[in-house]
């Protein structure tokens, strides 16, 4: 017969986990606040059940209910739920009727995606959730080292967002949590396969003593999920040593487009400037307001209107652009890029 674990100090020689820790599940910014309010046990509360959650979300709209209250078995609030793995959740802060609760706490991070197992000490989680109207668009983010998927139509249900959340340990405590702001590095595209994002691998090279293949990856999906180019030296650099070969002698006719694991970033061609005698190239550097597929940026025309952007700076130079190779300089900010992709200048629905 098993023993629970105890909730005291333990005997000695032994220590036991204690709440707050990540190496049990509760992340770290995501520490139990002293003063909790109590849990709305008024509103309509629901079961959790892995990837069978959105019917009812669904049926609770429909009934006129705002406010949901989940109640989450710890088991379920790690990161080998299947949920999790898959990455079935579709926006950021405000997601998809169908995203699951459990990936989207992970994401927002009320919990610590890397957790194997349960916290023993935890009895259950509780969730508070608005429901809201459906929205136009669901953007992709990377956020404590979950990545949701982005959707860019319509949807028929409603959309959600997390309102609080709670742990109830096994002497029935009440412990409300906090979402931990997004302070995971970045994760950069490598040579070799991992479980950062969807990749599409192109070719392979010689690999270990053993002489087995390693994918090399090239080609990573964007923030729509469409195939661009990995960042890199060698994707920038100029393709010769005449002039009409260089990268800025290129975006006279093409606009080049970055991006980070949250934003998406165009660099264009803005004319030349400076006396007649010595007139210079400058460019402007710019961040979309709203991350597009590339056919709905091509009906916007290349480079994207005013009012689709955010210039970030302008009138520069070409030397105010400093290429390394994960990221790039503009005087002196730097951005970490992961993609990119180069977009021929075109004029609104060509």
């Amino acid at each position: 017969m098993s023993k629970r674990p105890p909730e005291g100090d333990g005997a000695a020689g032994s220590k036991q986990p204690r709440l707050g820790e990540p190496a049990n599940g509760v992340a770290g910014d995501a520490a139990a606040q002293p003063e909790s309010k109590p849990l709305p046990l008024d509103i309509p509360t629901l079961n959790y059940k892995e990837g069978r959650l959105a019917k009812e979300i669904i049926f609770q709209w429909k009934s006129n209910n705002t406010s949901l209250l989940v109640c989450i078995a710890p088991e379920y609030m790690v990161g080998s739920n299947k949920q999790v793995k898959s990455r079935q959740l579709w926006g950021e802060d405000v997601y998809t009727d169908d995203s699951d609760l459990v990936a989207v706490l992970l994401h927002l991070g009320y919990h610590a995606s890397n957790a194997a197992a349960p916290n023993p000490l935890v009895s259950r989680f509780y969730a508070q959730i608005a429901l809201l109207p459906p929205r136009e668009a669901y953007p992709s983010c990377f956020r404590n080292a979950v990545r949701s998927r982005g959707w860019f139509s319509q949807i028929e249900g409603c959309s959600y967002k997390v309102e609080r959340c709670w742990l109830v340990t096994r002497s029935n405590k009440q412990l409300e949590l906090a979402p931990r702001a997004d302070d995971c590095a970045i994760t950069h595209p490598t040579f070799a396969l991992s479980n950062s994002g969807p990749q599409m691998s192109t070719r392979s090279t010689a690999g270990s003593s053993r002489n087995k293949p390693v994918t090399e990856v090239t080609v990573l999906y964007n923030l729509c999920h469409e195939p661009w180019l990995k960042y890199s030296m060698s994707s920038v650099a100029d393709r010769g040593l005449k002039s009409s070969h260089w990268t800025s002698s290129r975006l006279r006719e093409e606009v080049i487009y970055m991006e980070t694991s949250r934003h998406r970033f165009e660099l264009s061609y803005a004319g030349t400037a400076g006396p007649d005698d010595a007139q210079v190239d400058t460019y402007t550097f710019a961040r979309c307001k709203h991350i597009l597929p590339v056919s709905a940026v091509k009906q916007l025309g290349v480079p994207l209107p005013a009012d689709e952007v955010e210039v970030l700076e302008a009138a520069l130079d070409w030397d105010d652009l400093q290429w390394a190779n994960m990221s790039m300089s503009v005087r002196g900010t730097p951005y970490k890029m992961l993609r990119m992709h180069f977009m021929p200048r075109c004029k609104p629905g060509q």
